[in-house]
């Protein structure tokens, strides 16, 4: 993969093209690797070669995000106009941008660029573009080498990554839109013409460091469950790894953190009891930091409502009673008791 000492055409060919630049990355990478890292990375994808794995993957982001964007986001907006907080002007200019930014082949063109190159295209937007940055986005290390990587990680990280980066660039490319139109009526002003707002709305997504990105890509980060999370999820994310590290064979009975994690820090956002105390300590928080004591929590109300609503909805439909077998059984014109049939 080498080019010949002092030949700096070459060197600028490879450095200028991310496919060779990430193959020769993870070739290096893998030099220091021994086999139990190997292993590992053999197991890893074992894993995640799975078909119910990738399609659980698949469709579980889509669904969280439908939740937010259809259910809960418009429950907020109603609200937040009723109580005139937001005009309803706003509100569905708001809208309209976010739905302008719904592109499938933006999205497959990244879904497809990070299986060839083997690292997180989208997430790479919005970081260093230096031969460091380069190293930081490798996803990690690699430890095997050559062909056989890439056919081993092609089955496993590879349709993995291409599914999160497809849909980190589907819902980027449709928040940003929202949150340019908010940063642009912000410093515009109110009266400002709708030519101006539009105009100013495109410098800003054409900025990946600009606030509007930044937001955009913090909530592809939630609806991936790849947020860093709060400094008290980092913590336990932590902690697992440094007993993953010292618990002998843990590696490959937890072989997944963040992911994990994340979800179930946001199951824990929506149960009604849980979340209702994790909302207690943001509203103390709040008043530590001499914020309006419900700052931030109109969110995580409607959160809240659209959760207990679903659940009970689920315990009044009968489907988790103690007599659901002889239910279905009554229903379906037999017995309760099977073997009374006979």
């Amino acid at each position: 993969l080498l080019p010949k000492d002092g030949d700096e055409e070459a060197w600028n060919e490879i450095f200028g093209n991310d496919i060779k630049s990430f193959r020769l990355l993870r070739e290096a990478s893998a030099l220091n690797q021994g086999y139990g890292s190997a292993i590992m990375e053999y197991w890893n994808s074992l894993l995640l070669s799975g078909p119910a794995t990738q399609f659980r993957n698949l469709l579980g982001t889509p669904l969280n995000y439908s939740i937010e964007a259809f259910i809960e986001r418009p429950i907020l907006a109603a609200a937040r106009v009723a109580i005139g907080k937001q005009s309803a002007s706003d509100t569905l200019r708001a809208a309209n941008e976010w739905w302008k930014g719904f592109s499938l082949a933006g999205a497959w063109r990244h879904a497809a660029d990070s299986y060839r190159q083997e690292t997180s295209t989208f997430d790479r937007l919005f970081k260093d573009e230096d031969y460091g940055g380069l190293l930081e986005n490798m996803d990690g290390y690699y430890s095997i080498r050559g062909l056989k990587g890439r056919v081993i990680r092609g089955l496993g990280w590879g349709p993995l990554r291409a599914a999160d980066q497809f849909w980190k660039a589907l819902i980027g490319g449709m928040e940003v839109g929202r949150f340019a139109y908010a940063q642009a009526r912000s410093e515009l002003g109110a009266n400002a013409k709708s030519e101006d707002i539009s105009n100013r709305m495109a410098e800003i997504m054409a900025d990946y460091q600009s606030d509007a990105w930044e937001k955009a890509s913090a909530r592809s980060d939630i609806a991936t469950f790849t947020e860093k999370g709060s400094e008290t999820r980092h913590q336990v994310k932590q902690r697992v790894k440094a007993l993953r590290n010292v618990v002998p064979g843990a590696k490959f009975i937890i072989p997944f953190i963040d992911t994990p994690v994340n979800i179930a820090a946001q199951t824990i956002e929506r149960a009604p009891v849980l979340g209702a105390i994790r909302y207690l300590f943001k509203m103390r928080d709040n008043i530590k930091n001499k914020r309006p004591t419900f700052d931030g929590l109109g969110e995580a109300a409607v959160k809240q409502l659209v959760s207990t609503a679903a659940l009970t909805a689920l315990l009044q439909s009968g489907l988790l009673s103690d007599d659901d077998d002889k239910y279905f059984a009554i229903r379906s014109g037999q017995h309760a008791d099977p073997l009374k049939r006979y």
